[in-house]
């Protein structure tokens, strides 16, 4: 392993080796790969075990520091949560995450955490769990929504039909 992944986090090797970077960060802490490259070869080497224990370590750490302010890392959530399978909350998050997006108008973030979304219901409703209705409506509206704004109006149509029919039945 690199100097910088060990039991005991080397940062400052990490740093000087260029393998990760504090630009473009949130908190003074915090860090990111220097590449996308390095952070695939590196997640790649990873079992799917191993990458499932890393995202669980990654959510209860994020739920430490952040506590109280979850909302605010609802798309960082939304992503980990749905790395280690946990469909209920990917749903939750990911719900947040895109709507939080659609008022910044940062389209590709929405995109993301709603098809996140999107996948956690059909997940549970495989497991045979129980789905609130109103949060496949809300996904339908969201998506409706980006995809209006993205200008492709057939299939903004049919999810916010879909979306107006939901909240009929309701």
């Amino acid at each position: 392993a690199l100097p910088c992944f060990r039991r005991t986090p080397r940062p400052d090797i990490g740093l000087r080796q260029q393998v990760i970077s504090e630009d473009g960060v949130s908190r003074p802490d915090d860090y990111r790969f220097f590449t996308k490259i390095i952070r695939r070869a590196l997640y790649d080497d990873l079992t799917a075990r191993q990458r499932r224990k890393l995202h669980e370590r990654v959510v209860g750490a994020l739920e430490r520091v952040h506590a109280g302010h979850l909302d605010r890392i609802a798309g960082a959530l939304c992503y980990h949560y749905h790395a280690v399978g946990r469909w209920a909350e990917t749903l939750r998050w990911g719900l947040d995450a895109g709507e939080a997006a659609m008022l910044r108008s940062d389209i590709d973030a929405a995109e993301k955490s709603l098809l996140h979304a999107k996948e956690a219901i059909e997940n549970l409703r495989s497991d045979n769990a129980s789905v609130d209705a109103s949060a496949a409506m809300r996904i339908d509206l969201l998506r409706g929504t980006m995809l209006a704004r993205l200008g492709r109006p057939e299939e903004a149509k049919a999810l916010l039909h879909s979306a107006v029919d939901a909240a009929a039945r309701s």
